[in-house]
């Protein structure tokens, strides 16, 4: 799952593609998703490198967007 979550937005930005600001918003979002349920559901049970990892790759597909919509509107303003 973990690799598919990364390769699959990976190729599409990389090419540019259509479904490139899609797939990285599904991305950014499966990851949140999966933070809110470590730090709720799995409170006691998740070790805190997991949680550790988990905000990293959040923060990163945070910045990946925000360098998406950067791009995107100076783009459009073209």
């Amino acid at each position: 799952m973990g690799t598919l979550t990364v390769l699959i937005p990976a190729i599409l930005i990389w090419k540019n593609s259509k479904y490139a600001m899609p797939a990285a918003i599904v991305t950014f979002s499966i990851h949140a998703i999966v933070t809110l349920l470590l730090l709720t559901v799995f409170r006691g049970t998740v070790a805190a490198n997991s949680i550790g990892a988990m905000i990293f790759r959040l923060v990163t597909w945070l910045i990946i967007l925000a360098l998406m919509i950067v791009q995107s509107r100076r783009q459009v303003t073209k």
